[in-house]
């Protein structure tokens, strides 16, 4: 007995490990993971790529993850948390309808800028057909998030007579949701955001009353 609390340590590839290290172990997976499918889809990376980016063996991802559809849902229920904190963020820092839109948009222009990247839930998003349902219950949630967003958003610059909406809200949200994504796509086959901004400030200009 070496006298270790299994609360604060545990035995992974012949070494004895720290919860704080179990965590730094587990975010690192979790962010690999992440990169791996934003540059090639859910179909592209395999327990092997994670394994000699983290440094670790294959077979010990399974302790965290025991199926690859453990690890894709944990990536985008992270990721999609993530996307909400920010949503929120803006929604408390900006002071009107309009530089909400802005800071949503800024958003994705400083992933494209430092990442080259597109949206994970895109990724995910064109690889639907085979990826397991629990993880394409999270990608619909995170678009859902998006969208409710939205159409608040939307709706208070139609109320403050800010925005001029072409549709009904909920249309104008989907239009945007779409567009954004897209032009992602666009923008990184393009090697810049440019592109994506040039669709952002034509979004933003569509909305002026």
């Amino acid at each position: 007995m070496l006298g270790f609390s299994p609360l604060t340590n545990y035995l992974l590839d012949g070494r004895i490990f720290s919860m704080s290290e179990q965590v730094k172990t587990e975010v690192n997976i979790l962010e690999v993971a992440q990169r791996l499918i934003q540059r090639g889809g859910y179909n592209a990376f395999s327990y092997a790529d994670i394994a000699d980016a983290v440094g670790i063996r294959k077979a010990s991802i399974h302790y965290y993850f025991p199926n690859k559809s453990d690890l894709g849902r944990e990536v985008m229920r992270r990721y999609r948390a993530e996307n909400k904190a920010e949503l929120a963020r803006i929604e408390h820092e900006a002071v009107n309808p309009r530089q909400k839109m802005e800071l949503y948009f800024l958003g994705y222009i400083n992933e494209l800028r430092e990442s080259g990247q597109v949206c994970m839930a895109c990724m995910l998003a064109a690889d639907q057909p085979t990826l397991p349902d629990e993880i394409c219950n999270e990608v619909g949630g995170f678009f859902n998030d998006q969208k409710v967003w939205l159409e608040k958003v939307l709706q208070d610059g139609l109320e403050a007579e800010s925005f001029r909406l072409r549709d009904a809200v909920e249309v104008e949200a989907q239009l945007i949701i779409a567009a954004v994504q897209g032009a992602m796509v666009i923008a990184r086959s393009c090697g810049s955001a440019v592109q994506f901004e040039t669709v952002a400030a034509r979004l933003l200009d569509g909305l002026k009353n």
